[in-house]
């Protein structure tokens, strides 16, 4: 009844909601109960199975459905406000250079990995990661500008320099004639 109901009880198990990011509940007389929700906003995946929000929260909902398209973020446990706060900073400096970001990655030994749409990964490593990032994005331009050669992997670790890992040349079956072949 209106008088008998536990408020926290009711609280906490809305709280318990995958969506839910808070609640507030208050009674109002005579008969009612004033329940105001605020849905978690979904900023990318978190693993397989999980996603997380804009404020760095990590949920469960029970399907993916039309998130399961959104960047894939990951990192240890309690890892995700440190990869977030990152992903944020890295999102409009990467676009800026018509770079897209489709995961970001935070392995057991703290090592930072971008991985962008185009097939790119660059491994910034433990240390100094936003000035590797910026010094990534500064050669980036260099890197891309011959279009028969386009870097697979980008390693940002080196104190002076970075190395680079091409992807191999495709050969179009087309192009490949056969020699016994009239024409």
């Amino acid at each position: 009844g209106f008088f008998t109901c536990d408020m926290q009880k009711l609280r906490s198990a809305v709280l318990g909601m995958p969506w839910v990011a808070d609640v507030s509940i208050r009674r109002i007389w005579p008969d009612r109960l004033n329940m105001r929700v605020v849905e978690r906003l979904p900023l990318g995946r978190w693993g397989d199975d999980a996603l997380v929000s804009t404020d760095a929260q990590v949920f469960q909902p029970r399907d993916l459905g039309e998130y399961a398209n959104l960047v894939s973020l990951g990192g240890p446990a309690g890892s995700a406000p440190r990869v977030v706060a990152f992903f944020q900073a890295a999102l409009p400096a990467a676009r800026s250079r018509g770079l897209e970001i489709s995961a970001i990655e935070l392995d057991q030994r703290r090592h930072w990995w971008l991985h962008f749409a185009e097939g790119l990964t660059v491994s910034l490593g433990r240390e100094a990661r936003d000035a590797r990032l910026s010094q990534f994005l500064r050669v980036y331009p260099q890197l891309v500008a011959d279009p028969q050669r386009r870097p697979e992997r980008v390693d940002m670790r080196y104190t002076h320099g970075f190395a680079v890992r091409w992807r191999d040349a495709q050969v179009e079956p087309a192009a490949v004639k056969n020699p016994q072949e009239k024409v």
